[in-house]
């Protein structure tokens, strides 16, 4: 077993993984959302502050708590994009960060790994 091949194949699964539940929301609408209140939430001794978000849509104004979470406090006012459901009854709060960084981190590992892997065989 190498086990930086094994570790380089589950990053690049949640890479792939991640992209595939983007990819199902590209039909999505995107409205602009407002900041309106932070939620803070521990785990682990780790703080990590949570956007709840305001937007208007054909349903009326709705709210929601971002599952993206991290640890600047987002300001409150803030406009964000906010991606719908074409039911209109999921969101889910747009970022470059939240879009690319999980994605690009764990390909990114996925790959230095594989490649580290391979060469040690």
């Amino acid at each position: 077993m190498n086990p930086p091949i094994i570790i380089g194949a589950l990053a690049l699964i949640v890479a792939v993984c991640h992209e595939a539940s983007w990819w199902k929301r590209r039909h999505w609408k995107r409205l602009p959302g407002r900041v309106v209140d932070v939620i803070k939430q521990t785990r682990r001794n780790k703080t990590s502050y949570h956007p709840v978000i305001t937007y208007s849509s054909e349903k009326g104004d709705r709210q929601f708590t971002s599952k993206y979470g991290g640890n600047t406090h987002p300001k409150i006012g803030d406009a964000v994009v906010v991606m719908v459901s074409p039911d209109g009854e999921s969101e889910e709060h747009y970022s470059i960060s939240n879009r690319w960084f999980i994605s690009g981190i764990a390909f990114c590992i996925g790959i230095v790994l594989l490649g580290k892997g391979i060469i040690e065989l």
